[in-house]
């Protein structure tokens, strides 16, 4: 029959150990075993990964919200080859400054055939937003009472996704359309001249 290796067969290294394991069964010998230091090592390197990761996936949900405060949560979904909801053509409106809608009304890039429709759709939008803005109250107020609350209707609607530019285009004017007037008639011309 045969043993298993004795400790003067090889397995000298554990004698130490387990002479100290057997005189204090209570102590912890984790820091003693062999076994248990070499996975506490390569643990040790997993929580550096894992930590590593949690903080690349830190950054890329900041990039994401940066984005999309900003008005260009659109381009940040774009440059990652993501796919782009019909509620994220309205960000821009929602969250954008004056120049970006200019910039977005005079939008005459070269677009991918998939999505040319929607880039003349929101070109189209942003200009009638500068247009009314001109006429009424500014565009900080008219973001913060009308598209944003859009923005956030039309993000939680599921049926949004199978909507056409054409669909979008007429909605999101329309609301502009309505409220804009609306507001001039209660608060008068906010606009200082």
């Amino acid at each position: 029959m045969a043993r298993g290796p004795s400790n003067s067969s090889g397995w000298r290294w554990l004698g130490p150990w387990r002479a100290r394991h057997v005189q204090d069964p209570d102590r912890p010998c984790a820091r003693d075993d062999p076994f248990e230091a070499a996975t506490r090592r390569r643990r040790g390197r997993g929580i550096s990964l894992a930590r590593r990761h949690e903080r690349e996936l830190s950054r890329e949900v900041v990039g994401e919200c940066e984005a999309f405060l900003l008005g260009r949560y659109l381009e940040h979904l774009e440059s990652r080859s993501l796919a782009v909801p019909v509620w994220a053509w309205t960000n821009v409106l929602a969250h954008g400054t004056s120049d970006d809608l200019r910039r977005t009304a005079d939008d005459s890039r070269v677009a991918p055939v998939d999505t040319r429709e929607w880039r003349a759709a929101r070109a189209y939008v942003a200009a009638e937003l500068l247009e009314a803005t001109a006429r009424g109250q500014s565009l900080a107020d008219t973001q913060r009472q009308l598209i944003v609350p859009l923005e956030l209707r039309l993000a939680a609607r599921s049926d949004v996704e199978r909507w056409t530019p054409q669909r979008w285009v007429t909605t999101v004017p329309s609301s502009i359309a309505r409220r804009v007037p609306r507001d001039l008639r209660r608060y008068g011309n906010t606009r200082r001249g």
